[in-house]
């Protein structure tokens, strides 16, 4: 027999989805602008490396056990803990900025903490959207969410450098991220507001034998490594990231060296190159799928 259609599932989705694209938009504003302050302010390879370093790494960790933890814990909890974590780390930054101080160092601390927060929440919000949409309705409600996700890169780039040139216009240096700081925190609360409107049950588990963590993350490794496609699918997936990220982060480090035209025309320039990488993916998108 068919199961029975999660109760409102669809004021939920609609409810989760929304929350989620506004604190996507505030995470990402913040991601660019913080990329372009760094870019702009330092010009340095160096400096360059190690946003990168402390903006993947510790995702890049913490997601082996976040999946983990969204599969045992209450994903509606994980989510909300993990964005206001980011929220309260992204205010507290602003209101140092605001004090004068801005050594790079605080920079590098909070996108760690943005990084971990984000290696918790990913997982969760993955494994929540088929929690709450029906099975005949996941691919739809998955294919939307994956073309919010392609708009908030055309849009997010564009507001970013809107937001920030006008900040620059009246201050300038760390002082102009201070006003996207704060938009960020007020996008983060939204989407937590919006997610406890929603009744999340406990994740129940196939089987009543308990594991510890360590052997749930061992048995994904090991369907990884006996299942030919998705194996290859990931390191596929694996080469592409190395061979586009690197390119991706450094080319506003050449655009800013090689055409250095003051803080606020580099905002403008560094936008439109990320409109344009993300044009580029939502036609690559598109090429594949047809």
């Amino acid at each position: 027999a068919q199961a029975a259609d999660p109760e409102h599932w669809l004021r939920k989705v609609i409810l989760f989805l929304s929350g989620q694209t506004i604190s996507l938009f505030g995470s990402m504003l913040v991601q660019y602008a913080v990329l372009w302050y760094v870019t702009i302010t330092y010009q340095s390879g160096v400096v360059m490396m190690l946003t990168a370093l402390f903006g993947f790494l510790p995702q890049a960790i913490v997601s082996i056990f976040g999946g983990v933890w969204a599969d045992r814990h209450n994903r509606k909890l994980l989510i909300i803990g993990a964005d206001a974590a980011i929220a309260l780390s992204t205010l507290a930054l602003a209101f140092i900025m605001m004090g004068g101080y801005d050594a790079v160092w605080l920079i590098f601390l909070t996108m760690a903490i943005r990084s971990a927060g984000a290696g918790i929440q990913m997982p969760a919000v993955s494994a929540l959207i088929p929690q709450l949409t029906p099975t005949r309705n996941l691919m739809r409600v998955n294919g939307i969410n994956g073309s919010i996700q392609s708009a908030m890169a055309l849009l997010a780039p564009a507001a970013a450098g809107a937001i920030y040139a006008f900040s620059s216009a009246t201050t300038s240096g760390a002082a102009s991220l201070i006003p996207i700081f704060f938009i960020d925190v007020v996008t983060a609360a939204i989407g937590i507001g919006l997610l406890a409107l929603i009744p999340v049950g406990a994740v129940r588990r196939a089987s009543d034998v308990p594991t510890g963590y360590f052997a749930d993350l061992v048995d994904g490794v090991r369907y990884v490594v006996h299942h030919a496609f998705v194996r290859w699918l990931l390191i596929v997936f694996a080469i592409i990231f190395i061979l586009t990220v690197a390119p991706s982060n450094l080319t506003p480090l050449m655009l800013v060296r090689s055409f250095d035209a003051g803080e606020q025309q580099n905002v403008v320039y560094l936008a439109v190159l990320e409109i344009a990488f993300s044009i580029g993916m939502v036609l690559g998108g598109i090429v594949v799928a047809s």
